[in-house]
């Protein structure tokens, strides 16, 4: 996000002004429709405050819930993460540090689904999937570059 100006340049002034433009009008347009479900669901539910995960439970159902809590998780942790690591660039930029990172994640999810129908009919459904994070870090002092003697 906090690239994509420099990301677009090479389009030129016009097109990546246009396409921010837009991206900021679905921004808005995003941030007015949250606006207006929220306020209905205060009033549906008479509550002083509702989270994402009430009003996505009020209009799709608790099954959409979830999986907009699960979405609301990932995209509010990828963005620490996209800032952690942006900040951490500038610090070793300021410290004149070189920092070599390889990065390897070991994560196991089963998940198993069993459904009984009433007709005796029973369906299993089982998913694994499996990463691999290993975490690799070397740190090196980098020197500035000398200055050019004044003639």
């Amino acid at each position: 996000m906090l690239a994509l100006p420099a990301k677009t340049l090479a389009a030129g002034f016009l097109p990546s002004s246009g396409a921010l433009f837009l991206c900021w009008v679905y921004m808005a347009a995003s941030g007015l429709l949250i606006a207006e479900v929220n306020v209905n669901t205060l009033c549906s539910l008479e509550r002083d405050a509702v989270s994402i995960t009430s009003m996505a439970a009020e209009t799709i159902g608790e099954a959409g819930a979830r999986l907009c809590g699960v979405a609301y998780v990932f995209i509010h942790y990828s963005l620490l993460v996209a800032y952690f690591l942006q900040g951490a660039a500038l610090l070793l930029e300021l410290l004149h540090l070189t920092l070599t990172l390889s990065l390897t994640l070991t994560l196991t999810l089963t998940l198993t689904l069993t459904l009984t129908l009433t007709l005796t009919l029973t369906l299993t459904l089982t998913l694994t999937l499996t990463l691999t994070l290993t975490l690799t870090l070397t740190l090196t002092r980098r020197c500035p570059a000398p200055r050019a003697a004044a003639q």
